[in-house]
């Protein structure tokens, strides 16, 4: 006799079940143990139910890894937007005329106040392009628009082929501060 199929909402029930044992280390037939010993469940699971499940329950976990990432991403890209429009509009008011003013009584035959003003111009704080630069910065790392950096690496198969002893320091040190051997050493060749 076969047994009975669950139903949409028990699968899904068990797997949340399943996911929260399997986060806390306990392998597939413990799993199942667990599982089948609920006597409210009215049916038993088996260790390669839990296996499917599992499976199901990864694929959901990357799936909704790759959404929540784009999100997370979209999100820091607006905060990164936002903040770089305030430290435009930071960077325009650093840019406007100052004014000082101070009001000094003076005395004599009468009573007289003066009033003095003295205006300047700024130039900008440099700090808010500083600002600007760093958003401009972190977004194209975040969109993955950097150039990659290029690096030299060698693999120990080709540094093994070459007479270290027979090098003068300097071409050593070219070596070493990563210039391709065939380049530095005359009619060395890689094969």
């Amino acid at each position: 006799m076969a047994a009975p199929k669950r139903k949409p909402f028990q699968i899904h029930k068990d797997r949340v079940e399943i996911a929260t044992l399997y986060l806390q280390g306990k392998l597939q037939f413990e799993i199942a143990q667990i599982l089948s010993t609920d006597q409210a469940r009215g049916y038993t699971l088996t260790q390669q139910t839990i296996s499917r499940d599992l499976k199901m329950i990864q694929r959901d976990w990357q799936r909704s890894t790759i959404v929540k990432f784009d999100e997370a991403r979209a999100q820091e890209l607006a905060k990164i937007d936002n903040l770089e429009r305030e430290y435009w509009r930071a960077w325009e008011r650093s840019k406007t005329e100052k004014k000082h003013s101070e009001k000094e009584k003076t005395e004599g035959v009468q009573l007289k106040e003066v009033t003095r003003v003295e205006k300047w111009e700024l130039i900008g704080d440099h700090r808010f392009l500083e600002g600007i630069q760093w958003c401009i910065n972190r977004r194209c790392e975040l969109l993955g628009l950097d150039a990659p950096k290029r690096m030299h690496i060698f693999e120990e198969d080709l540094l093994s082929k070459i007479n270290w002893d027979s090098l003068t320091r300097e071409q050593m040190q070219r070596i070493v501060n990563g210039e391709e051997p065939t380049k530095v050493i005359p009619g060395f060749k890689f094969n």
